[in-house]
């Protein structure tokens, strides 16, 4: 109960002093607006320091200050050069309440960008949704690559006679523990013709060693068949059945 109670005394102080900062600042433009004319606003103003304060400033960052730390805030300089404890406090409050509406314009660009990138990238997701490519429409310049093991049937046996009739290429990797012969069993029961395989290499027959892990290491789900978009330099767009 008593943390509770601190942190709401903390976070009403520091809007007041988020307030007060808004204030200074309208107060200033409004003083600028007297002259009927567009200026920009005093750097001393922009800070919440006076025109003398200001001065003071530039004559610090003259000395070995503006060596040793040539970006530091105007404020932080004056803090560190107080002649009093009186004078320290003021540059404290007016640091904490410009960290503080720093914080929060920080804060809402944050949740302003999260959103904007949320609904931009669900567009985007959207679209390749969309224009996913189908197993039914693969020509001879089709270059596809398939994950699979050796228990796949029915996907896996439609992917081959629609590739071996189109002429495309398929790369076939498999997962798992597997051997050769087990790759040349499967091969046998799919009827992949044997020239397709060993003479033009139209279909390459494959033991996946982490590629497949790397495409979708959240999804185990096989087999899995995508094309090698020329549009994308060659990456990769899951096919639909």
């Amino acid at each position: 109960m008593i943390t509770r109670v601190v942190t709401a005394l903390v976070l009403c102080w520091a809007v007041g002093l988020s307030q007060a900062a808004e204030t200074e600042v309208s107060n200033a433009q409004r003083t600028d607006s007297l002259t009927g004319q567009t200026q920009p606003l005093k750097p001393w103003l922009l800070w919440g320091l006076t025109e003398s304060e200001w001065a003071e400033y530039k004559k610090i960052m003259q000395g070995p200050r503006g060596t040793w730390t040539p970006s530091i805030s105007p404020v932080s300089v004056l803090g560190l050069n107080a002649a009093s404890e009186l004078e320290r406090t003021r540059y404290a409050k007016i640091a904490a309440r410009q960290d503080w509406q720093r914080l929060m314009n920080e804060r809402a660009w944050h949740l302003a960008y999260k959103s904007a990138k949320e609904d931009y990238f669900g567009q985007q997701i959207s679209m390749i949704d969309v224009e996913s490519a189908s197993i039914e429409h693969i020509d001879s310049e089709t270059k596809l690559v398939m994950f699979t093991d050796d228990s796949c049937i029915q996907v896996c046996q439609k992917t081959l006679e629609q590739v071996i009739q189109s002429k495309a290429r398929l790369d076939v990797y498999f997962i798992g523990k597997i051997e050769r012969a087990d790759i040349i069993k499967w091969a046998s029961t799919h009827s992949v013709p044997p020239e397709l395989v060993n003479d033009t290499g139209l279909i390459t027959l494959n033991i996946d060693r982490g590629l497949f892990k790397a495409m979708s290491p959240n999804n185990a789900n096989l087999p899995q068949v995508y094309l090698r978009d020329p549009r994308m330099d060659g990456e990769l767009m899951e096919v639909t059945f």
